[in-house]
């Protein structure tokens, strides 16, 4: 009896021993099998973030989708847009144009190259009067843009709703930014933010003011918003009125000074018919002149630029 128990135990044992090495051995198969399959994912991310870094010829196929490079085209388009860039076109176009003209006038290299130097100013002198003008239509349209968001706010409809309102229906040289402060403000950007970033596009300190005033207006939830905005909207008339009588009673000396500065080179190409004029000024002496008298009104023009600038008001909320 006591042979036929312990042949029993044994057995019993060993089929427990053998129930645990399966159980073991299943497990160690499904943590194998749970690493390799961990290990295929994590090698198929890293080739999934790896394939855009170095899938260069992708980039040689997209036309063959008929997809266009946007970072290029953006690129493009913000250079040529760039108004520094669009001034050295001007200057060099300027250049190249002026200097055979000048050439066949008054056929002297020597004054030529003069003419043509002097003539370099031309776009200079159109790219800074189409930014001033830029300049004083913005200043205008300020006080506008306030009685649009004086009378907005004054039949209770939101902050948000009366820039949309600016944005479709406000005056024309503020449209475009407002335009862009509309998409951000639709794209869930914060108010604060949206504004911030909006007044960068515009080019005076009424912007900053306007949109401060409409910011602290939205956290602060004051009421006395539409009182503020009248006040500044006086105050911004009252500046553009004085700058404009500033500028009518200047005007006139700057434009004498100019005259005085091109006059010299008109006469030069006129006289230059002359053929003593000519020999005249392809002399050394005569080329020391006109290095003097190029010298001489670039001068004039800087200090003219200098004297007669009004000064602007500072963006200290910018």
């Amino acid at each position: 009896m006591t042979n036929a128990k312990s042949v029993k135990s044994l057995k019993n044992v060993a089929n427990v021993a053998n129930v645990l090495n399966t159980e073991s051995v299943k497990s160690m198969a499904n943590v194998t099998n749970v690493k390799s399959v961990k290990s295929v994912n994590s090698a198929a991310n890293v080739t999934n973030v790896k394939s855009p870094k170095s899938g260069n010829v992708g980039d040689a196929n997209l036309k063959s989708f008929g997809v266009k490079h946007q970072p290029f085209a953006s690129s493009l388009q913000g250079a040529v847009s760039n108004p520094k860039f669009q001034r050295t076109i001007s200057i060099i176009l300027t250049g190249v144009i002026s200097f055979p003209i000048a050439m066949i006038m008054t056929r002297s290299i020597v004054m030529a190259t003069a003419i043509s130097t002097v003539a370099l100013v031309l776009p200079i002198e159109m790219s800074r009067l189409s930014y001033s003008k830029r300049l004083k239509l913005e200043r205008e349209a300020w006080p506008v843009a306030i009685d649009h968001l004086i009378s907005a706010v004054g039949s209770g409809i939101s902050l948000n709703q009366a820039i949309y309102d600016l944005a479709d229906r406000g005056p024309d040289i503020l449209t475009p930014q407002f335009q862009e402060i509309k998409r951000s403000l639709q794209g869930d950007t914060p108010f604060q933010v949206a504004l911030r970033e909006g007044k960068r596009g515009f080019r005076t300190s009424a912007a900053d003011q306007v949109l401060e005033v409409l910011i602290i207006a939205r956290i602060t939830g004051s009421s006395n918003v539409g009182n503020i905005l009248r006040t500044l909207g006086e105050f911004l008339r009252q500046e553009n009125a004085m700058r404009a009588e500033v500028e009518a009673r200047h005007g006139w000396v700057r434009s004498s000074a100019s005259l005085a500065a091109i006059a010299p080179w008109v006469l030069l190409v006129i006289l230059s018919a002359q053929p003593t004029t000519r020999a005249a000024f392809t002399s050394v002496t005569g080329l020391y002149i006109l290095i003097a008298g190029v010298g001489m009104t670039a001068i004039a023009y800087i200090w003219m630029n200098l004297v007669g600038r009004l000064p602007e008001v500072p963006r200290a909320l910018y």
